[in-house]
């Protein structure tokens, strides 16, 4: 039961193990080319040696062919007939009669097999070990002539050469082998490029998502091959462009929020400023007990609370609740403008005359669907008018 425990508690860390081994790209390229090299190479070994073999039966089958013949030849063999015999098959012949007579092409001595290499019928004839005769090796075999041949009781000895049979066996394999070989060399080669060029591109994607990653923004330049991997580098393009974008909207909304919240405070500071100012002017006018100018300090009066109001809309302007509407007379506006310009035009030497409509406006033109404004609008409004009402008397004063 304990080594069951350690041998599940093992696994897990194995599996995981196996999990993390990493498996790069180039590998995964050179995996299939490399499996097919090895089928190519196991195909060419095999075809070669099947060459092998057939080049090595043609040749036994050449020498049976021609001990088929002398077997059954009616003349008796002399040197003249095994030199033609040497020129037409390549090989070198040594004939013993019964009596241990030697007949060769060639000159040089040379050592026999042992009896088990001869064979006693043309048809079970094949080549022997290998001897050498004046330092050249050759693959030796041999058979008896039967006895009713016209050379019965001799043994002819077929010494192939080494050298012929090795040129037919390279010229038997060089086919399948050069082929092969080249082939799977060739296939390999371009694997290898094909996976260190594929290696190297995604290395550049992975080192610019991590310039991204960094905070670098700047485009890659684009691949010339175009493929998956073009198009992988024009989305992070784009990837890098939308975060820089996105980037910069962030820098200008806190830039944006951080003026709002010094405007807002300066706003409120002043708001104060003007408060406690108007606060002054009215215990001001209280103190004087009518003896001061009652309008100017009205109009002062009416200047700081219009500052106040501007105040107050400047700050509600980063409010993002329902702002609070109420119906507003246009009568009382223009009341308020010309209060306020009333002292303005005495100064400059304009008359300044306003003659109040019997009904206020919105009594009487919007009294079945009153229009609800808000005091700021409503403020706002005021401004325009009281500027307007200034130009107009500027523009119709006389020269």
């Amino acid at each position: 039961m304990l080594s069951r425990k350690r041998l599940n508690l093992r696994a897990p860390a194995r599996a995981a193990t196996l999990n993390e081994m990493r498996w790069p790209i180039r590998l995964q390229v050179l995996v299939p080319p490399l499996t097919l090299l090895l089928g190519v190479v196991g195909i060419s070994v095999w075809t070669a040696a099947d060459s092998a073999g057939r080049a090595w039966a043609q040749i036994e089958a050449d020498f049976r062919n021609v001990a088929q013949t002398l077997s059954e030849a009616t003349y008796t063999l002399h040197p003249g007939i095994l030199k033609q015999l040497k020129g037409l098959s390549g090989a070198e012949y040594l004939l013993v009669s019964g009596s241990g007579e030697r007949t060769a092409t060639f000159a040089a001595a040379v050592e026999l097999p042992p009896a088990e290499a001869v064979a006693d019928d043309w048809q079970t004839l094949r080549l022997g070990p290998r001897v050498r005769v004046d330092g050249e090796a050759y693959l030796c075999s041999g058979f008896r002539f039967r006895p009713h041949s016209a050379n019965a009781g001799a043994t002819l000895y077929i010494l192939y050469p080494e050298a012929l049979w090795r040129d037919a066996l390279w010229g038997a394999v060089r086919p399948s082998l050069v082929l092969g070989g080249f082939a799977g060399l060739a296939s390999v080669l371009l694997a290898v490029g094909a996976g260190r060029r594929l290696s190297r591109r995604v290395q550049e994607l992975e080192r610019r998502t991590r310039q991204i990653a960094a905070g670098d923004f700047g485009p890659m330049p684009l691949p010339r091959t175009d493929d998956e991997l073009r198009d992988l580098a024009r989305s992070v393009n784009e990837m890098a462009q939308q975060l820089a974008q996105l980037q910069e909207t962030v820098q200008k909304t806190e830039r944006l929020r951080l003026l709002g919240q010094v405007s807002g405070g300066l706003a409120h500071q002043l708001r104060n400023g003007v408060t406690g100012a108007r606060l002054a002017v009215q215990l001001h006018a209280r103190a004087c007990g009518g003896r001061a100018d009652a309008e100017a300090l009205e109009v002062a009066l009416r200047q700081l609370t219009l500052v106040e109001i501007n105040l107050k809309r400047f700050l509600d302007l980063g409010r993002t609740g329902p702002q609070r509407r109420e119906p507003c007379s246009l009568t009382a506006l223009v009341e308020e403008a010309v209060r306020l310009l009333r002292p303005q035009c005495r100064h400059g030497g304009i008359d300044l005359r306003w003659k109040p409509p019997a009904a206020d406006a919105v009594n009487g033109i919007c009294s079945a669907a009153p229009s609800p404004v808000t005091p700021s609008s409503a403020s706002c409004s005021s401004e325009k008018v009281t500027w307007a009402s200034r130009e107009a008397m500027r523009a119709g004063r006389p020269a």
